[in-house]
C-alpha cells in the first residue's frame, strides 16, 4: 500500500535516536525533531500517514504507520472497495516465487483465466487480515472455478526464514497448517476445487496437473478459453 507522505517530522527520544543515527540521519544533540523518510519508520511508529489504495488510487483516511506497514507485509493493499474484486488486476510477478511462477506459466500456456493473490470474505489469517490464494482459475462467469496453492517446505514442516526467531518456526508452522486449513474449508463450501502442489514436484508434472485441471473444468462445461 501507497501512502501520500514522503517524509514526516517524528520526534526525537533517547530511544531513537540511535536508531535513525544507524539509518544515516543527522541528529544533532537537543534537537527534539527530524525530517525522515516514511520508509525509514520503524515498524512499530504510530504516526499517522495516508494511505492509497494501490489498485484504483483511492486516497483513504489517515492511518498509523504501524497498520499500513503490517498491510504491506501482505503484499500489494487495496480499499474495501477493490479489497475482493476478482477483476483487480495487479502485477505480483515481482514476489513470486520460481514455483509460482511455473504455475502462471502453465496456467497460460493451457490458455486458462486466472487471477493472482485472491482474497475471498470470509477468509481471513491470526491477525483479520485476509489470507491470500494463489491463483484462481476462472469459469465462464468470471468467478473462481478452481484455486491453486503451490506449497513451499514451510506448509509441511517448520521452517526457519532469514531474519526470523528459530523459537517461533513451530508456532509458524501451527498457524500456516490452520490458513491451509481455512482455506480448503472455503473451497469445499463453495464446491469448487482446491489443486495444492507440493514444492517437490517437477515442471513437468505441474504442467501434467494444470492440464487435469483444465480437463476437469472442460468436463463440467465451466472452462473459459482465453484464446
Amino acid at each position: 500500500m501507497s501512502v501520500i507522505e514522503k517524509t514526516i517530522i517524528v520526534s526525537t527520544s533517547f530511544r531513537n535516536r540511535q536508531y535513525y543515527t544507524d539509518k544515516g540521519y543527522n541528529v544533532e544533540p537537543g534537537a527534539k525533531e527530524i525530517e525522515v523518510s516514511v520508509d525509514d519508520l520503524p515498524r512499530g511508529c504510530e504516526r499517522e500517514v495516508t494511505p492509497v489504495c494501490d489498485a484504483c488510487g483511492k486516497v483513504g483516511r489517515k492511518r498509523k504507520w504501524c497498520h499500513v506497514f503490517r498491510d504491506r507485509m501482505h503484499g500489494k493493499d487495496f480499499c474495501s472497495a477493490c479489497m475482493y474484486d476478482i477483476n483487480v488486476l495487479v502485477d505480483h510477478s515481482d514476489v513470486e516465487s520460481a514455483g509460482e511462477k511455473t504455475v502462471r506459466y502453465w496456467l497460460g500456456k493451457h490458455r486458462l483465466d486466472y487471477r493472482t493473490q485472491v482474497r475471498q470474505k470470509g477468509v481471513i489469517g491470526a491477525s483479520g487480515r485476509p489470507l491470500l490464494f494463489d491463483f484462481a482459475v476462472l469459469g465462464q462467469d468470471g468467478q473462481p472455478a478452481a484455486f491453486i496453492e503451490y506449497d513451499g517446505p514451510h506448509h509441511y514442516r517448520p521452517v526457519t526464514f532469514s531474519g526470523q526467531d528459530p523459537g517461533k518456526s513451530a508456532q509458524e508452522f501451527a498457524y500456516q497448517q490452520e490458513f491451509d486449513r481455512r482455506k480448503d474449508r472455503h473451497c469445499a463450501r463453495l464446491g469448487v476445487t482446491m489443486v495444492r502442489i507440493k514444492y517437490d514436484v517437477t515442471t513437468e508434472e505441474i504442467g501434467k496437473i494444470i492440464g487435469r485441471l483444465k480437463e476437469e473444468l472442460e468436463e463440467a462445461a465451466i472452462w473459459k478459453d482465453v484464446g
